[in-house]
């Protein structure tokens, strides 16, 4: 069993390594196992090292004549077997660019003194080649945001924010990883009303765009009635603010939509419940539960593709002007239908619907 200070000093010399814990008992944690990358110069090696009885041996698929001699001298020690590898393999493998060892053992101790700092932390997962660190944080109603923290080794900052999943651009570095990381956590906080109220539409509203929606998004198209939706777009610094609204469906039932809501508009009231103010302003009661109706998302499918989401899994969002056809369409299936008979490709185009003939219009989708 190795000590942590033994365990430590390996993860320094050895950053590319990973110990792969097992408990053998409820009061003993011991390290009999190593995972990652050995760097030699500017290449690196795959590592697999493991402790079988009191000797150190190395997985040796490729039937490496090196792994072969030194599983044979019987390595007490993990450290010994990783220095005599890196031996043997340096004068094989000259470099013309020295390895950032330095860089390696900043991040790792980082790295330690991060997982040590935090408690409300779900994973925190360290890339065996040190070039990102994956976090998961667990917000005070049990949330969890993903956060992906880069590692710079160029010029600049140590660590860098990668992706995350936020209702806003998140772009901050610093060189110490709880730092940048209490920078993330400061918008997670800032952002729990909004959070509140998405959950709250998603939890009682049918909601069909996005499929899986991320802590990410601000928008959600949810179901009013057959082929009839609204798309809301919440502002994520005041989420209870009337959302920008933009209705979907047969252009009668639409204007009659839009009438009731011109009329409701200014009686929205952001001290309220979400679903409580829509109800009102939509003058319903209760609004479908998913899958209470006939369609399998509400929505019927494409004219053109005969398909409900098509392309990028977009859900039809133009309809037939005409009444009696009231066919619904794919923006992109019905542009590249209707262009086909036009040179160039314009903000919008017009022509007749492939269903009724009558006059339809459509907007370019990459404006």
């Amino acid at each position: 069993m190795l000590c942590g200070a033994t365990k430590m000093e390996i993860l320094l010399n050895y950053p590319g390594l990973q110990a792969v814990r097992k408990h053998d008992s409820p009061m003993q944690q011991s390290v009999r196992e190593y995972k990652g990358l050995l760097f030699v110069n500017d290449k690196s090696f795959k590592i697999h090292l493991h402790q079988s009885n009191s000797t150190w041996l190395m997985h040796n698929p490729t039937d490496d004549p090196i792994i072969y001699a030194l599983n044979s001298q019987n390595f007490k020690h993990a450290w010994n077997y990783l220095d005599a590898y890196k031996k043997q393999l340096e004068p094989i493998h000259l470099s013309h660019q020295p390895v950032p060892v330095d860089i390696y053992r900043r991040v790792i101790q980082e790295h330690q003194e991060f997982v040590n700092f935090h408690i409300y932390l779900k994973t925190v997962q360290l890339a065996s080649d040190l070039s990102h660190i994956t976090i998961i944080y667990v917000d005070g109603k049990f949330r969890n945001h993903q956060i992906t923290i880069t590692v710079n080794y160029n010029q600049g900052k140590l660590f860098q924010i990668g992706c995350c999943k936020l209702p806003v651009t998140l772009s901050a570095s610093d060189d110490s990883l709880i730092n940048l990381f209490e920078v993330f956590v400061a918008q997670v906080e800032n952002f729990q009303q909004f959070f509140d109220v998405m959950d709250v539409i998603d939890q009682f509203l049918w909601t069909v765009d996005p499929e899986m929606p991320t802590r990410a998004d601000v928008r959600r198209r949810v179901i009013l009635d057959v082929n009839l939706s609204v798309e809301m777009v919440f502002n994520p610094n005041h989420p209870m603010t009337l959302p920008e609204m933009r209705l979907f469906g047969p252009v009668g039932r639409v204007q009659q939509i839009e009438s009731v809501l011109n009329n409701n508009f200014e009686s929205w009231s952001e001290d309220g419940d979400v679903i409580d103010e829509l109800t009102k302003i939509f003058e319903v009661a209760v609004f479908p539960e998913r899958g209470s109706l006939d369609k399998e998302c509400g929505i019927g499918e494409c004219g053109i593709c005969l398909s409900t989401r098509g392309h990028s899994s977009k859900l039809p969002e133009v309809f037939c002007p005409n009444s009696p056809c009231d066919q619904c369409f794919h923006t992109d299936c019905l542009y590249k239908f209707l262009q086909q008979s036009l040179q160039e490709y314009s903000t919008k185009v017009q022509g007749s619907c492939p269903y009724c003939k009558q006059r339809i219009t459509c907007e370019n989708p990459q404006q």
